[in-house]
């Protein structure tokens, strides 16, 4: 009898369950290690996320801006004179086809312009200061650069369209909103960098001080184009002009306003009313930033310098990887007045 109510009290003591105490204890170690695997979980993926953002940064500063260069770079091929402001069918485009207030032996009106005897050339989408959106507050859109070559050989554009050997290829960069949106993304960050390209064909008897018509067709030059870098928040162009004093650098409406009285060895008159100082190089710089948008802590850069000027990014929320891109390409085939 005995030892049977010793077997139930050893029984009954094995049935007892965990203590208060023990309870407590048991809970508070399993929410300090849930929240360890939540805080490293949340660090893990803030980790991932800037880690994806400054790739996406570093493929447009390695590729993107690398394709730009190389396009920007052909500006100029197939002349024989130096790339100036009114230089015909070659070089940075700024005008098209406009009347030079002179007229031949034959009483017809010559044309002058970068692109002389070209018919319905839209100026917007030629090179000018503030013709596209961005994303600082001053100044408050971005710049447009449509430049001019002929090809030397065939091969493609920058739309990846088939160009012929001899063939003029205008090539124009600029900024626009992007039709598709990436979550929590407004509309007016979903800026891109594009680039639309057209063509004309140009005879090899033609006379660029002669011209008095408009005869050449230009097409496939519109508002369109395909994306060469997927989000910026700015970009800003800078020509390269030869002074009397060496190379500097302008604003593009800065070369547009400027006299060319004092460059050193220019002695044509005819054509002293505009810069005709040569341009030999074109200096780019761009705000890119990634497409992942980051956690509010990890807030990025807002300020940058691009050209020498510091930009300030308007809209910071959401927060994305920032980083200032910057580039000087000189171009091809420039002749140099001496």
């Amino acid at each position: 009898m005995q030892k049977r109510e010793q077997i139930s009290g050893n029984l009954a003591i094995r049935q007892r369950g965990l203590t208060l105490v023990e309870l407590m204890l048991s809970l508070s170690i399993g929410i300090m290690v849930s929240a360890s695997a939540f805080q490293l979980f949340v660090h893990s993926n803030r980790s991932r996320q800037i880690q994806l953002s400054v790739a996406e940064v570093q493929d447009a500063a390695l590729f993107s801006l690398n394709i730009i260069n190389k396009e920007v770079a052909q500006a100029n091929l197939g002349a024989t004179s130096s790339m100036q402001q009114q230089s015909a069918w070659t070089g940075v485009v700024f005008t098209g086809s406009i009347d030079r207030q002179q007229q031949d032996e034959a009483g017809k009106p010559l044309q002058s312009g970068n692109l002389r005897g070209v018919n319905g050339v839209d100026a917007r989408l030629l090179t000018r200061r503030q013709a596209g959106p961005s994303n600082v507050i001053s100044p408050s859109r971005s710049d447009q650069l449509t430049i001019q070559y002929q090809a030397p050989f065939d091969g493609f554009d920058c739309e990846g369209d088939r160009v012929s050997q001899g063939e003029m290829v205008v090539e124009r960069f600029f900024t626009r909103l992007d039709r598709q949106r990436a979550e929590n993304e407004s509309k007016a960050l979903a800026i891109v960098l594009a680039c639309d390209a057209g063509r004309y064909h140009l005879p090899n008897s033609l006379n660029a001080d002669a011209v008095t018509a408009n005869m050449l067709s230009l097409y496939g030059l519109g508002d369109n184009g395909v994306i060469i870098m997927n989000r910026i928040d700015y970009m800003e162009i800078k020509l390269g002009v030869m002074l009397a004093q060496g190379l500097a650098y302008m604003p593009i409406d800065s070369y547009l306003a400027t006299s060319a009285s004092s460059r050193s060895g220019f002695n044509n008159s005819r054509l002293s009313y505009i810069h005709q100082a040569p341009i030999v190089a074109i200096q780019i710089g761009v705000i890119g930033r990634g497409n992942t948008a980051l956690l509010a802590e990890d807030r990025s850069q807002s300020s940058f310098i691009i050209n020498g000027s510091e930009r300030t990014i308007k809209q910071k929320t959401p927060s994305y990887i920032r980083r200032s891109l910057q580039s000087v390409v000189y171009l091809r085939n420039n002749h140099i007045l001496q």
